[in-house]
């Protein structure tokens, strides 16, 4: 189980919100892992997508694909826990001379191209080194979660990249931030990560 803290808030209509401030770092670790050099995002009717890739050694094009479907209260959630890592990231880049990375258009999908879902995600680096941890609550835990239960999450994968692809990513989630859905207006389970 993930460890969890519940806050009760009364709206403004006399209903309780409840919002979850959710610990990732007690997440188990997922078991697939995936190594991508180059990576973008798409806008998506729903939300966002998150596009990894693997560059072949040899010629143009790549390896393999893994697309991460992200809810638009997902990747909000995501954006709201990620400004002092990448306040951090940045100071770090301007020490060492280091550019942003640069966000790939995908044109073809390689043979091997793989579609997950996940609605969280914990993020770090180290250096050059970064990871990001990917995540999944169903609709069933978040109801469960709301009547008093304990809040679990599948481990779906683990990308690990160059830190500065991280950035970009982060970097193009930002400006995607007003076309994204609002959290406000989506029914979506209600928890933050941090």
């Amino acid at each position: 189980m993930i460890s969890v803290v519940r806050h009760q808030t009364p709206g403004v209509s006399g209903v309780t919100n409840i919002s979850l401030t959710v610990d990732l770092g007690s997440a188990p670790v997922p078991e697939r892992r995936y190594v991508a050099d180059v990576g973008t995002v798409i806008l998506a009717h729903e939300g966002a997508r998150l596009v990894f890739g693997q560059s072949k050694v040899s010629g143009s094009g790549l390896r393999s694909l893994i697309v991460v479907h992200m809810s638009a209260y997902g990747a909000h959630q995501f954006l709201r826990s990620t400004p002092d890592m990448l306040k951090t990231a940045k100071k770090f880049m301007q020490q060492n001379q280091l550019t942003v990375g640069s966000l790939t258009e995908i044109g073809e999908e390689p043979n091997q191209t793989v579609a997950l879902a996940a609605n969280l995600i914990a993020a770090s680096y180290s250096g050059t080194e970064a990871c990001m941890d990917f995540y999944h609550a169903s609709p069933f835990v978040v109801m469960q979660v709301k009547a008093g239960g304990e809040f679990a999450a599948d481990p779906v994968v683990r990308v690990s990249l160059p830190m500065v692809l991280l950035y970009a990513i982060c970097e193009k989630l930002e400006t995607m931030k007003a076309q994204l859905l609002s959290p406000e207006n989506e029914q979506a389970p209600e928890n933050e990560q941090e």
